[in-house]
């Protein structure tokens, strides 16, 4: 049976606007290896661009951040409880 939805944990680090992460990859995806991503986001934080690699292929990639307002909720929240 394929596996459509893949889960994964990520661990990385951040220095200003460089960012390097490992992914690795749950045990329903059957796969033997780790994939490390390095980047530089974009001064607002919401769009990473980059390089991926493994031990053998590598590639681009880019991730954008989908906030959908929720910035601004919080913000919304945040003025309405001081007013109280």
């Amino acid at each position: 049976m394929a596996v459509s939805v893949l889960t994964a944990e990520i661990e990385g680090t951040r220095s200003g606007l460089k960012i390097t992460f490992t992914k690795f990859y749950g045990a329903e995806a059957e796969l033997d290896f780790a994939i490390r991503y390095e980047g530089e986001a974009n001064e607002a934080l919401t769009r990473i661009d980059g390089i991926w690699i493994n031990p053998d292929w590598s590639g681009t990639f880019f991730m954008t951040r989908d906030d959908s307002g929720a910035e601004e909720a919080v913000e919304e929240r945040a003025e309405i409880e001081i007013r109280r």
